[in-house]
């Protein structure tokens, strides 16, 4: 896996903030959510204890949705979802488990 980590988004006067500079790391992972725990990321200490269950979260939803992690910042990751909720009930339920 590769980890992308980004410091910032800049703005643009041609049009919406698009992403600024990024540096990108290889990971020795078996699969994207485990990344996080890889690395020991602590973006989400508000969130999340430990990383491992933010990865055990991210692996369900690699599961459940084909979630693959694409971006780690300082304080956010970035997520693209193959097959996301369809309806608000369910993405709602889905923005609880966080």
């Amino acid at each position: 896996m590769l980890a992308v980590a980004r410091d910032h988004l800049a703005d643009t006067p041609t049009g919406p903030r698009r992403f600024g500079p990024a540096r990108i790391g290889p990971v020795p992972a078996s699969r994207p959510a485990d990344v996080l725990a890889l690395v020991g990321y602590e973006g989400s200490v508000n969130g999340y204890d430990t990383p491992e269950l933010l990865s055990a979260a991210l692996r369900s939803w690699e599961d459940r949705f084909g979630a693959v992690l694409v971006e780690v910042g300082f304080a956010h990751i970035r997520l693209l979802a193959r097959r996301p909720p369809r309806t608000r009930p369910d993405a709602q339920g889905v923005a609880t488990e966080l």
